[in-house]
């Protein structure tokens, strides 16, 4: 008999985005383009915030796209899942 315990798909998906959330590398890379942003944003005020609202409202679009499509899928298996 062995100790180990069975874990599910969404167990091992939370204990991956925790595993990544505490990541050094994330949290530098993380400010360093809040740094670089606001930098560029009190350089370029009207410029910089066009694109930055561009690129929000384009990332927006797709992670909305992205839950839609994922609560459609919830309860398919991986090989429906996979052809879309």
């Amino acid at each position: 008999m062995s100790n180990e315990t069975a874990t599910t798909g969404s167990d091992s998906i939370t204990a991956s985005v925790t595993a990544v959330a505490g990541s050094k590398g994330l949290i530098i890379g993380n400010g360093l383009i809040s740094i670089i942003i606001g930098v560029l944003l009190l350089s370029y005020p009207k410029g910089v915030l066009v694109t930055i609202t561009f690129f929000l409202g384009l990332w927006l679009l797709l992670a909305g796209l992205a839950q839609i499509i994922g609560g459609f899928t919830a309860n398919l298996d991986g090989g429906s899942r996979a052809a879309l």
